[in-house]
């Protein structure tokens, strides 16, 4: 195989990657819109529910217009998921509260400041489930 046919074949995977991402957000999107105006129809699934929590900080994995829907269905959520998303939630929050007691020195040293949207969506989380 050339180079060349190797290149595209490596281009063509990358944009299945890309897309498949976008499906799955679609789905995930999906999912939770049935959850909020049609439960009858809605069906609990684990792989969605998990997807859904390793993207909630994410705005492009659950967009600003889904958050509050994420919000209202994990409020409804019970056990070990809702502690997962706690504890989450917790540490992004700490990370920025420990970064901002920094004085200006130490901040620039770490060159890293937390997302600000990350901690935005992490105390929204926290004050809705505790």
């Amino acid at each position: 195989m050339n180079k060349g046919k190797r290149t595209n074949k490596k281009k063509k995977e990358i944009e299945t990657v890309v897309n498949d991402s976008s499906v799955i957000n679609q789905k995930i999107i999906r999912y939770l819109k049935t959850w909020e105006s049609n439960r009858n129809q809605w069906k609990f699934e684990k792989v969605k529910q998990i997807r859904l929590v390793t993207g909630m900080l994410d705005c492009e994995k659950v967009p600003d217009d889904i958050f509050p829907i994420f919000i209202a269905y994990m409020e409804s959520s019970k056990g070990k998921i809702r502690d997962t998303v706690i504890s989450k939630a917790t540490e992004v929050v700490e990370e920025m509260e420990n970064w901002s007691a920094l004085d200006i020195e130490a901040q620039e040293k770490l060159q890293t400041k937390p997302d600000v949207n990350k901690y935005n969506r992490a105390r929204i989380i926290l004050q809705s489930l505790q």
